[in-house]
């Protein structure tokens, strides 16, 4: 019997505890000297080693046809307007084309190159949409738009073109941000075609980082909450209900937006939980009562409202909602509190909250800009459900009984291409029962195509709520390559039954990569395969 281990694609890489990244990087303009220093220095100390190939626009075709991408983990193509349709100004004006015939002619382009890229090869495309922000245009004839828009409409057109597993990122915002004096570069430009400066160069690679950990789903899990001076202003225990500072105007507004934001964090899929030094009636009075409340009891999946010590707190929150300790970010506004955090928890990132710095602050999350309300309340649901599963643990001895009386039901079926994107983010966010693959969305489809693989859903129901699509199985003809059970599922024996789906192949290999905490499930599927 023989277990196959992931092997890694450059010969050159030495430390197996690191994945390998290859980006390759499609330009009409030349971001270097910058842009592979960059990126390396943002990658170090990450468990990825960064391969970067860049490749001219006008070759692109050919360039790529001369190289394998076995592990690609990205496309990013950047096109420069200016450089793409040359003297646009005095075309338009001597009218040798109109702005319509332009915006046609850009998104054919485009779309001949988006087409070849999902044609041929099965990875994420991150797109940096147009900008002209350098036009001398504007020094005659003020700030007015450029011949009706023209690229705005190219990128609306371009965000309907890019399908919803790629990226389309706002250019003009990027810029917006640095500023338009800081992101040129006039002497790069007539040098070496080089017309961006260091410090947008920077902010590209920062944005290539984030779409890459998005791609992989490398984030947070968590977000604990303090209450007084985080969710609303004033202290709850001696202002009271009605003197703290919440609402649209005046002081009550920073903690209003703030609330408004966190909102936006759940519904991409940030589980939210609340540890405060408060008595839990007074804190849930306000949760449940306070017409300017945007964060609602339902929306959170554990209170530890008391007066103890909020490292253990904490501690009692990642137990109970079986998340680990390097999934959770902490938000309180004393600083006594987040240095306690970060020394005898310093897996855990603790923010001190900050009006004017806290937004920058949860950079930390990556998260995908789809969003799925349903799998959202599912999860919640299970969180603020398992109080009670507990409770029915407790009142039998023996576990075959406790299973009997959850009234546990397990689905496991061929998967649906619906159902893809929530097994590509399992593998990825899985760490203890699985075997260690992770694939993206992308991987997971381009492995449904072969006839020898198949791939299986795992839902499982009970009397305390729906828990979903929590585990799945991928299996290519007698090799079992993909094996993740959700952490919600644990101590079920969801395990098992998908096992058992093991012995229906008759498995005799598996693919593993150790996530320091699945070995005991190595262990009991080199059983299986034994067998």
């Amino acid at each position: 019997m023989k277990i196959l281990e992931l092997q890694k694609q450059v010969d050159n890489i030495k430390d197996e505890n690191f994945e390998i990244s290859n980006i390759v990087f499609i330009s009409n303009v030349v971001l270097e000297p910058y842009l592979e220093p960059c990126l390396k220095m943002m990658f170090a100390g990450d468990e990825y080693n960064i391969f970067l190939k860049q490749v001219l626009y006008d070759d692109y075709k050919s360039e790529l046809n001369d190289i394998i991408f076995d592990n690609c983990n990205m496309f990013v193509v950047f096109l420069n307007f200016d450089v793409l349709v040359d003297d646009i100004i005095n075309i338009i004006a001597r009218g040798e084309k109109n702005s319509l015939q332009v915006i046609e002619e850009m998104y054919s382009l485009c779309e001949a190159l988006y087409c070849y890229l999902k044609q041929n090869y099965e990875t994420t495309i991150v797109w940096f949409g147009f900008e002209d922000y350098y036009c001398q245009y504007k020094n005659v004839v003020g700030h007015v738009s450029l011949s009706g828009w023209l690229v705005d409409k190219i990128n609306i057109k371009l965000a309907e073109m890019i399908a919803t597993e790629d990226v389309l990122v706002d250019t003009k915002e990027m810029i917006a941000e640095i500023g338009i004096n800081n992101a040129y570069d006039i002497n790069s430009k007539y040098r070496w075609n080089a017309p961006y400066s260091k410090i947008f160069v920077e902010e590209v690679a920062s944005e290539i980082k984030k779409q890459h950990k998005i791609v992989n789903n490398v984030t947070p899990k968590c977000i604990i909450l303090d209450c007084d001076n985080v969710l609303w202003g004033g202290i709850l225990s001696e202002d009271g209900f009605g003197g703290i500072h919440l609402g649209r105007n005046g002081l009550g507004r920073p903690y209003y937006d703030f609330q408004r934001f966190i909102l936006t964090l759940y519904y991409h899929g940030v589980i939210l939980a609340v540890c405060s030094k408060n008595d839990l009636s007074d804190v849930k009075k306000v949760f449940n009562e306070h017409n300017e409340m945007i964060l609602k009891e339902e929306y959170i999946s554990c209170f530890k409202v008391n007066w103890d010590n909020k490292t253990e707190n904490i501690k009692e929150i990642s137990s109970d909602l079986n998340i680990g300790l390097s999934s959770i970010v902490f938000v309180d506004d004393s600083l006594f509190e987040i240095e306690a955090v970060k020394k005898f928890l310093p897996e855990v990132i603790a923010i001190l909250y900050d009006r004017d710095s806290i937004y920058n602050e949860l950079r930390c999350f990556s998260l995908k800009k789809d969003i799925n309300l349903q799998q959202i309340q599912e999860r919640v649901t299970t969180y603020t459900t398992d109080l009670q599963r507990k409770k029915l643990r407790a009142q039998h001895d023996d576990f075959e009984l406790y299973l009997a009386a959850l009234e546990m039901n397990i689905d496991i079926h061929l998967a649906k291409e619906i159902e893809f994107n929530r097994i590509a983010e399992l593998s990825q966010r899985t760490n203890k029962r699985t075997i260690g693959m992770r694939y993206t969305l992308s991987q997971i489809k381009e492995k449904t195509k072969k006839e020898s693989y198949k791939l299986y859903s795992v839902f499982v129901t009970d009397k305390f709520s729906n828990l979903g699509l929590i585990g799945a199985l991928g299996i290519d003809g007698r090799v079992l390559d993909l094996f993740c059970v959700s952490c919600r599922a644990l101590g079920r024996g969801v395990e098992d039954k998908m096992i058992k789906v093991l012995h229906e192949y008759e498995i005799d290999d598996m693919l593993f990569k150790s996530t320091e905490k699945n070995e005991d499930l190595k262990l009991i599927i080199q059983t299986v395969i034994k067998k």
